[in-house]
């Protein structure tokens, strides 16, 4: 869903958050970036019939 990308200061907000939980520092602006991408191209899989 990419409309949770439109709020800046929210993703700021997310990101800062969450990259000092996983890596213990602020993210830089292409490790952002490539997460966006990631999220915004990763197809959920469909359930087997």
């Amino acid at each position: 869903n990419n409309k949770r990308f439109k709020d800046l200061e929210k993703v700021e907000e997310k990101f800062t958050e969450h990259c000092n939980e996983i890596i213990g520092t602020d993210c830089t602006a292409a490790e952002k970036a490539n997460y966006i991408i990631y999220l915004l191209t990763e197809r959920t899989p469909s359930a087997k019939k």
